[in-house]
């Protein structure tokens, strides 16, 4: 797993390649959440899954508890361009009720 962030003005998008895995605990943890946290002034953060073609039952927990960072620092998050297999599992697990956050399914399958 890799990830891109692109910062512009209050808005954040961060696009991720790869599985979202038990792999990508440590990327998460030591890479994405501190740097996210350093940028001052987020009123939004998009994350963009179009180039994520699995997720597990880990990879939902690393999301739900990024989002959950996210939204304790009163950012409004939106999952967007999410595959149909992963916007699948997302829709079975409720992801977006749980969060309270918008999931928009993308056109890549």
């Amino acid at each position: 797993m890799k990830f891109h962030i692109d910062h512009q003005q209050d808005l954040i998008q961060i696009s991720f390649i790869g599985d979202l895995d038990l792999e990508a605990t440590e990327l998460f943890e030591e890479e994405l959440i501190p740097k996210v946290k350093e940028v001052v002034n987020i009123h939004g953060v998009k994350l963009d899954l179009s180039e994520v073609p699995f997720v597990d039952s880990t990879g939902v927990g690393l999301l739900i508890h990024f989002v959950e960072e996210l939204k304790a620092l009163e950012t409004k998050v939106k999952l967007e361009n999410v595959r149909s297999e992963v916007y699948e599992l997302f829709s079975l697990m409720q992801v977006g009720e749980i969060l309270g956050i918008e999931v928009e399914q993308g056109t890549v399958s």
